[in-house]
């Protein structure tokens, strides 16, 4: 059979780019289209995608084989590897989706905010962090008055700029002992601000206290690591290494408090925590991980295949 083709370089390279890549049609505008991408995406990502389109037969999306180099090329991107998750799920939807999703939101800051005043430069800030981070209510309180520091509401009683990045750095600091309650949020606005929560005032300490004894009882065979000084974090660090290398994800996109990656922190039949092992095993084993649809699943398919039509001299 003659060898495929290779496909040939369009007169138009743009609307090619545009009937493969409909969400990016603005990159290709040479201009502020392609400029804002560039602050968006990363300018490796659009690269990438100018590259396909001038050069289209360099690249196969019409076999399997292609499309999985192409993701691979994706993924070395700084879009992949510098961008979190949900900035980067908010980076790479349509234009028309991001306006819809602004517009939605600005309405209901309006309302959350009323008293402020804001105005639709302010709004349209606001909106954008809090949909690109995916941000919690009190993210998106402290952050709406981070932004308009000079205000007289600001100054009265408002979370400051300070305790804008001290919220964080708490919230993550808890998080690392797999702690987040539904109102985690309301006990650390309490804690910085001084200001009761059904009748208690929380406190930095306490907080964390409660993590730690949190995480003992959840997982008692780490009790020594965690009286060390050690988080649940520090703990769940190895076994993120061996699922992002399984499933071949992203290790950032593995959380402790994912209450399905947090099964490796369970007792095995034994009472003790898993081994790697075990947790290997698991991975592979229950479909909710989605390890069937693995380069590496797929190529033992193939090869279990290969090894039964040697062995039986058959097709299967």
């Amino acid at each position: 059979m003659a060898a495929k083709d290779k496909k040939k370089k369009p007169v138009d390279w743009r609307a090619n780019f545009i009937a493969q890549f409909p969400n990016y049609a603005s990159i290709v505008d040479g201009g502020e289209g392609e400029a804002a991408a560039r602050r968006e995406l990363g300018g490796d990502f659009v690269d990438l995608l100018l590259d396909y389109a001038n050069n289209p037969d360099q690249y196969d999306l019409d076999s399997q084989a292609g499309r999985d180099a192409w993701a691979r090329k994706v993924q070395a991107t700084n879009l992949y590897t510098k961008v979190g998750p949900s900035r980067r799920e908010w980076a790479i939807l349509p234009p028309a989706t991001k306006q819809e999703q602004l517009d939605n939101k600005i309405v209901e800051l309006r309302k959350t905010f009323g008293e402020l005043q804001l105005d639709d430069s302010q709004l349209t800030k606001i909106a954008t962090y809090a949909l690109s981070n995916k941000a919690s209510e009190l993210q998106t309180r402290y952050y709406a008055y981070s932004v308009i520091p000079d205000r007289q509401t600001a100054r009265d009683g408002a979370p400051t700029l300070e305790q804008t990045d001290m919220a964080g750095a708490l919230r993550e600091a808890l998080n690392a002992y797999g702690y987040s309650p539904p109102n985690l949020d309301k006990r650390i606005q309490s804690a910085l601000t001084g200001t009761e929560y059904s009748g208690i005032t929380y406190t930095e300490e306490g907080l964390m206290k409660q993590a730690r004894d949190y995480a003992k009882i959840m997982y008692p065979q780490f009790s020594q690591q965690l009286d060390q000084g050690y988080s649940m974090e520090d703990v769940f660090e190895p076994y993120r290494e061996i699922a992002a290398s399984t499933l071949d994800i992203n290790k950032f996109d593995i959380k402790v408090t994912d209450k399905k990656f947090s099964r490796a922190l369970q007792k095995n039949a034994n009472g003790e925590s898993l081994s790697p092992d075990e947790w290997a095993y698991m991975l592979r084993r229950d479909p909710q991980y989605g390890w069937q649809n693995t380069r590496e699943a797929k190529t033992e398919a193939a090869n279990l295949i290969s090894i039964l039509e040697r062995t039986f001299g058959t097709q299967i």
